[in-house]
């Protein structure tokens, strides 16, 4: 699903509540993966970094029925997506691991 207002959307709180998996972009370039317990609660927290500025972005993202879900889609999108989307600025744990991995951590 495509949120294409941010900012709306966090204000009017009608993001899920539930687990799900997001793609955050900025200009039509994918910038961030992430996972979320409450995709609403998460964009609303002021520690997204990503986030600073909501007017310039949005979001698409997949309904998960568990956050065991979440972690193992998230791990495979980033997984999958780092080689290839040079915009991705993930610097989570799962991203250094990847990056680690395929050796593009240097």
């Amino acid at each position: 699903k495509k949120v294409e207002n941010l900012e709306t959307a966090i204000l009017n709180e009608t993001l899920p509540s539930t687990p799900a998996i997001y793609f955050l972009w900025e200009n039509d370039c994918l910038i961030y993966v992430g996972r979320s317990v409450g995709l609403l609660q998460r964009m609303q927290c002021d520690d997204h970094k990503y986030i600073n500025q909501p007017q310039n972005k949005y979001i698409s993202y997949i309904d998960c029925k568990s956050y065991k879900e979440t972690v193992n889609l998230e791990k495979k999108y980033i997984r999958k997506l780092i080689p290839i989307v040079p915009s991705l600025i993930n610097n989570c744990v799962v991203a250094k691991k990847v990056k680690r991995d395929l050796g593009l951590d240097k």
